[in-house]
C-alpha cells in the first residue's frame, strides 16, 4: 500500500501497544484482587483478547463514522478525549486498586447466577456455577472497554482508514498476553516510560485540536518520528537514572 500507508501502520501499532500498558496494570490488578494464580491467568487472558478483538471492532467502527460525520468538530472531540487520559495518568495513583466487591457488573452478575469458590480448576462454572475465573475476565472485558475509549481516538488521529485502524489494533492485541508477562520487568526499569507515554498523548491531542480549529496537517513520517522519538527518550532516561540509583 505504499510508504505512507507503512508508517501509519508502524504508528498505530505503536501507540496501540503503549497504551496497552495501562490495560495490563489493570489486569494484574484483577487477578491480584480475585486471586487467579499464575498458571491460570493465561486462559483468562486468551478469552479476554478474544472478546477484545470484537470489540475494538465495534468502537473503530463508531469511531470512523464519528469522524466522518462530524470531520472537524469530531477531531476537537478526540483531542480533549485523549487530553483527558493524559490527565487522568498523569494524576493517578498507582497505589489505589479499585475493590471490586462493590462494582456495580459484579454485583449483577452475583444476583443472576450462583457462585462457587472453587478454583481448583480453570473453568468458568463449575456445576453450573460461576467461578472466581468467570468474575475476573467480566472485569477484563469492562476494562477494555473503558480503555477503548482512549485507545480508539488514539490512532484514530493516525489515520482514518478502517484497514490500517483495524488491523494495526489488531496486531498489537494479539500480543497483549505475551506483553503481560513481562509488564512487572518493564515497568521496574522503565521509571519514566510512563510520562514519555502522557508527553505523545498530549502531542496528539495538540495535533488534533490543531487539526480541527485551524485545519494544521502533520505528515505521517513527522508523527511516526516524534513518537517513537520520545518513547526512546523516556527508555533512556529511565535506564541512566537507573544506574545513577544503583550506584
Amino acid at each position: 500500500m505504499g510508504l505512507d500507508s507503512s508508517i501509519l501502520f508502524l504508528t498505530g501499532w505503536g501507540l496501540e501497544k503503549v497504551l496497552a500498558i495501562d490495560n495490563l496494570v489493570v489486569f494484574s490488578a484483577i487477578f491480584s484482587y480475585f486471586g487467579i494464580k499464575d498458571k491460570y491467568q493465561h486462559k483468562v487472558l486468551y478469552f479476554g483478547v478474544l472478546g477484545a478483538i470484537i470489540l475494538r471492532l465495534l468502537f473503530v467502527s463508531i469511531g470512523i463514522g464519528i469522524s466522518d460525520m462530524f470531520g472537524s468538530v469530531s477531531d476537537i472531540l478526540f483531542g480533549l478525549i485523549i487530553l483527558y487520559t493524559a490527565w487522568l495518568m498523569y494524576a493517578s495513583d498507582d497505589d489505589d486498586e479499585p475493590d471490586y466487591s462493590h462494582i456495580w457488573y459484579i454485583n449483577l452478575t452475583k444476583k443472576w447466577l450462583p457462585v462457587t469458590e472453587e478454583t481448583k480448576k480453570d473453568l468458568f462454572f463449575i456445576n453450573g456455577k460461576a467461578t472466581v475465573f468467570l468474575f475476573a475476565l467480566i472485569a477484563i472485558e469492562i476494562s477494555d472497554i473503558i480503555f477503548a475509549f482512549d485507545s480508539v481516538p488514539t490512532i484514530i488521529s493516525v489515520t482514518k482508514d478502517p484497514f490500517l485502524v483495524y488491523s494495526s489494533m489488531m496486531f498489537a492485541i494479539l500480543g497483549l498476553r505475551s506483553m503481560y508477562f513481562v509488564l512487572s520487568a518493564l515497568t521496574r526499569n522503565l521509571e519514566y516510560f510512563e510520562l514519555a507515554v502522557i508527553i505523545v498523548l498530549l502531542c496528539i491531542a495538540a495535533k488534533l485540536l490543531l487539526a480541527g480549529i485551524i485545519g494544521l496537517e502533520i505528515t505521517p513520517l513527522v508523527s511516526f518520528v516524534s513518537v517513537l522519538g520520545i518513547l526512546t527518550a523516556g527508555v533512556i532516561i529511565s535506564k541512566i537514572k537507573g544506574q545513577y540509583y544503583e550506584v
